[in-house]
């Protein structure tokens, strides 16, 4: 190893070791070790976390790779070379890595680059701290640190506490600047972020990681620039246009699924800065098409507005994600019959009545609040047809417009992927409009008359 490339490494666990004590509140223990300590695992065996340093010269020593081939084997034994590990290994590159050279988990270890080119030579020289780009990078470093060693000194095993899953693509070069802003908010604010290793897969493997992970994600963001990518490997498309090849043939085989579609929370967002001005033929493609396409693609919104306020739509759609999985975790917590009670804004009082008597006949209902400010009031509805036991559409205040429209709903309940039919359907009429001359959905029980609580007999009946 060459003396500048020593004092780098000298100087940046220095920078590592001062900011790790101020975010984790304790004094880390930082060990640098070389091919040298081959032999001395008691040295290196049991750390939390480890920092792979790589230059492209270092491919080509072989007592390096042997180093790195036992440290590897060691910690990640006989798990694939990219699988989620309570331990954690990041690539430290201080000058471009060949994607197809070395071992494959050198290829796909989460990389950190630590260069950029340099002004007089044709070449990549390492970022010092006297460079702009250095702290950022240094910064986004530190949060995943944090994160890995407060999993790993917990249990050691990966906790999500609570918060959602996001599919954060990978960008054109012209983007990685935005997408480092944008993963570094989401994981202050605790959320796992994907894809956290490089996707230096064949193009086959690659479609199963993106799929794989958005399968458990709420939410997919793909950011666009000016400018198209390289070619990813063995295609002639790149990676940003992959990403969203994939996931919308994954979007259209759930949505094909109604039982699959009804469970899946994904959606996705295409971010455009205000100002695009697409720099070559392919990126004007692509975004012609993906306009063109809008209208057809489900679970997928274009939004072309400054970052700030799409950081802010991001943070935004998540709550609302938790909003909607938080209906359907509450209706579960009893194994009480749950009778969903459908009614216009205006009967917030008199379905209260309603409320209580099916409650002290021994049911748990659950109704849509209008009035807690939510804009996902039709997700909520939806999730809660194809969650209950049975439905009760209360007639009172409500136009025969609206009645329709919650017997249309009714009868598509089925498609909403419920896994058997409700126990019961009933329709409660106490208002001025009798709803008569209407074709109620098969098997629905009707009940007209001015006192709501003398006509529910026929509905708890069928229920019990």
């Amino acid at each position: 190893m060459d003396q500048p490339t020593e004092n780098w490494i000298t100087e940046f666990g220095i920078n590592l070791d001062f900011l790790l004590e101020r975010v984790i509140k304790t004094k880390p223990e930082i060990r640098i070790v070389t091919e040298k300590d081959l032999d001395k695992s008691d040295v290196w065996k049991n750390a939390a976390v480890y920092l792979v340093l790589m230059r492209d010269i270092f491919l080509g020593d072989k007592d390096y790779m042997a180093f790195l081939t036992a440290v590897f084997s060691e910690i990640n034994s006989g798990k694939d070379t990219y699988s989620e590990s309570s331990k954690k290994i990041y690539r430290i590159d201080l000058s471009e890595i060949s994607e197809t050279a070395g071992p494959a988990f050198i290829q796909h270890l989460q990389s950190y680059d630590f260069f950029k080119p340099s002004e007089n030579i044709q070449e990549k020289v390492p970022l010092l701290p006297g460079m702009k780009e250095y702290w950022p990078k240094f910064l986004d470093l530190i949060t995943d640190l944090r994160i890995a060693l407060r999993q790993y000194f917990s249990d050691g095993t990966v906790k999500d506490e609570g918060k959602a899953i996001i599919y954060l693509a990978t960008t054109a070069p012209d983007q990685e600047q935005n997408r480092d802003i944008i993963r570094r908010e989401l994981l202050v604010y605790g959320y796992r972020v994907y894809p956290d290793i490089d996707l230096n897969f064949p193009p086959g493997e690659l479609r199963s990681y993106v799929q794989k992970y958005v399968d458990k994600a709420s939410l997919s963001i793909h950011l666009l620039g000016d400018h198209y990518g390289l070619n990813y490997p063995g295609t002639e498309t790149d990676i940003n246009e992959l990403q969203l090849k994939y996931i919308t043939d994954y979007i259209n085989a759930i949505d094909s699924d109604p039982s699959l579609s009804a469970k899946s929370l994904l959606h996705r967002l295409i971010w455009m800065p205000p100002e695009m001005k697409p720099a070559d033929e392919r990126q004007e493609q692509l975004v012609s098409q993906l306009r063109l396409d809008i209208e057809k693609i489900s679970r997928t919104e274009i939004i072309q507005a400054p970052l700030e306020l799409f950081k802010t739509l991001i943070l935004r759609k998540l709550r609302e994600s938790a909003k909607k999985t938080t209906v359907v975790e509450e209706i579960h917590k009893e194994k009480t019959k749950l009778v969903y009670l459908i009614h216009d804004k205006r009967d917030e009082k008199g379905i209260q009545s309603i409320d209580q008597a099916m409650t002290s006949g021994g049911f748990q209902t659950a109704r849509i609040s209008y009035d807690n400010g939510s804009p996902n009031l039709i997700n909520v509805h939806k999730n809660l047809l194809m969650q209950c036991d049975a439905a009760l559409v209360y007639h009172h205040s409500g136009s025969r417009t609206w009645l329709m429209s919650k017997l249309s709903d009714l009868m598509k309940a089925p498609g909403l992927g419920r896994k058997s039919p409700m126990l019961a359907k009933g329709v409660l009429i106490t208002g001025d409009d009798p709803a008569e001359n209407i074709s109620f959905p098969r098997d629905t029980i009707i009940m007209r008359g001015k006192d709501p609580l003398d006509q529910l007999n026929l509905f708890i009946e069928k229920l019990k």
